[in-house]
């Protein structure tokens, strides 16, 4: 297993707190990867398990292609001459650089959602849509589609009954909230939750990585401040693996005692 040149041994090597990325759909975490974890780390120097929330726990990709879809079939008499996969494929062009000045600073949230749709549109050829009513109407399906996979869901309990465990995510506050509230054992289990929008900071930066640390109680070592050193790359079968500027803010932590994810979301 090895993510561009560097082996999961490199990772691990001296840290103390890991972090689950996201997976390629259909393969979100399983108990096979989950085992996977603690063979390729001492299960001894793991002092606490970040996991990714959209594409690691949760079916992201899933429900974003679903809530499309619910898009395209609402609104068919505007996309009668787009087919459904150039919909998916033009939003994508447009949302990915949006997320990438988001995560700058360049733009605020709302540009964010008013310009994926505005932009797809216009693309499209498509009149008569407003895009902050396809924003709200895609936002309220793409919800509707949020799925917990048994798989998933069975590795994390394995991990969380072994280890602390805390998620780490990039996404809007409200809406990865929402989540929490549709699988409180998430929420349950956690002992810290790490929002970008919350912390000022979107995942690759460094400084959300040591705000998680430090919220997790396992502060980073001078060699273990850089986002690639916190990541914890696995992937089922074995395979290879393959928010904006501001104030910090709050990150919710429960108290319990002590015990032995380029672009965003939404």
């Amino acid at each position: 297993m090895k993510r561009k040149g560097a082996s999961l041994k490199h990772f691990a090597k001296g840290t103390l707190t890991f972090y689950v990325s996201r997976f390629t759909i259909p393969k979100l975490l399983t108990h096979r990867s989950s085992i996977g974890i603690l063979k390729t780390v001492n299960p001894a120097s793991i002092q606490f398990i970040y996991f990714d929330l959209d594409d690691t726990l949760l079916d992201h990709r899933q429900a974003e292609q679903r809530g499309l879809a619910d898009v395209y079939h609402a609104f068919k008499t505007h996309f009668d001459h787009v087919a459904l996969e150039t919909l998916h494929e033009t939003y994508h062009t447009h949302s990915v650089p949006l997320w990438r000045q988001y995560a700058h600073g360049e733009i605020e949230k709302h540009d964010l959602m008013r310009l994926r749709f505005e932009r797809t549109l216009a693309a499209l050829e498509v009149a008569g849509l407003e895009a902050e009513v396809l924003n709200a109407f895609y936002l309220n399906q793409y919800a509707r589609h949020w799925t917990f996979p048994e798989a998933a869901r069975a590795a994390f309990h394995t991990l969380a009954d072994r280890f602390p465990v805390g998620i780490l995510t990039n996404g809007f506050a409200e809406i990865q909230r929402a989540k929490f509230d549709r699988f409180p054992e998430l929420r349950d289990r956690a002992e810290v939750l790490v929002i970008s929008e919350e912390v000022g900071f979107m995942k690759p930066n460094p400084r959300i990585f040591a705000h998680a640390a430090e919220a997790a109680g396992t502060p980073p070592r001078p060699s273990f401040t850089s986002a690639t050193r916190i990541h914890l790359m696995c992937k089922a079968r074995s395979e290879p693996a393959g928010k904006s500027p501001g104030s910090p803010g709050k990150t919710t932590k429960k108290k319990t005692p002590s015990s032995a994810s380029s672009t965003g979301i939404n």
